[in-house]
């Protein structure tokens, strides 16, 4: 098993971006899809004298982004079980790749625990990621052409000698995408592995206990079920993924949006 049969089956979301903010993603090269979900970019809709508020929800990914007017800020945030927002200035550009779950640390041996809950400046943890989209950008904005020198650069990696996860932390993982997070400690007994090994082994790959990670995955799975407030209102799913009742199913998702899930969903519901 590799990461390509457990990447398969979890399907990340973000939010459209919210108001004034427009945002788009673009697949990464097919050899690649079992890393990286997506390319994506974030621009204003319009000018605005005022700026923009961009709420990051939780998503169990790690991230890279850079601001394409000034390539020397780039960046990396690991896992977060919450929600992150970030104050927008009236212009702004930022571009940035979105790895999955474990994808970073297979890339470059970093511990995804030391990236958790955090932003790290990329050239001290990935140095000739950020030389190549600084020095890109520099010479040119063209994003297209830069998407296709990181498929380059990321299809190297793949050649060389990687950080290889423990096969049973990537059945656990697949089980986890599987139950769509609703899967308690209890069950991993038949992997082989002691709750102990495994909490350490995700906090080496994913950056956070397997229990917050079920939290998470389990909050995306709302995200892909429900496209809008009106269906959340005549289809109680939530109680099929292991909520207790509608407080606790309140209470995670403005957890891990900082909204209440009418208007979550409701902000939601112009996504692609």
């Amino acid at each position: 098993m590799d990461l390509l049969q457990t990447s398969r089956l979890y399907h990340p979301l973000q939010p459209p971006g919210g108001s004034g903010i427009c945002y788009a993603e673009w697949d990464a090269a097919p050899v690649l899809c079992n890393l990286i979900r997506c390319y994506w970019e974030l621009l204003p809709q319009q000018k605005s004298p005022t700026g923009a508020l961009y709420r990051v929800v939780a998503d169990g990914c790690t991230d890279v982004f850079v601001n394409v007017e000034d390539p020397r800020q780039s960046y990396v945030m690991g896992f977060t079980s919450r929600y992150t927002h970030f104050e927008m200035p009236p212009q702004f550009r930022y571009f940035g790749i979105r790895f999955y779950p474990a994808a970073f640390t297979v890339l470059t041996g970093i511990p995804g625990e030391r990236l958790s809950g955090t932003v790290y400046d990329l050239k001290l943890v990935w140095q000739d990621l950020a030389d190549l989209i600084r020095l890109h950008l520099e010479d040119t904005q063209d994003i297209e052409t830069l998407r296709k020198k990181l498929n380059l650069f990321f299809c190297s990696y793949l050649t060389k000698k990687r950080t290889v996860p423990d096969g049973r932390l990537l059945s656990v993982l697949e089980r986890i995408y599987s139950c769509k997070g609703n899967l308690t400690l209890d069950k991993y007994s038949g992997e082989g592995i002691s709750p102990r090994h495994l909490r350490r082994l995700f906090l080496q790959f994913i950056g956070t206990p397997p229990k917050t990670f079920c939290r998470v995955v389990r909050f995306q799975q709302l995200v892909n079920i429900y496209p809008d407030r009106d269906l959340l209102r005549k289809e109680k799913h939530y109680f099929d993924l292991g909520f207790y009742d509608q407080a606790h199913f309140v209470h995670e998702v403005r957890a891990m949006t900082g909204l209440r899930p009418s208007d979550f969903f409701r902000s939601s519901s112009g996504r692609g």
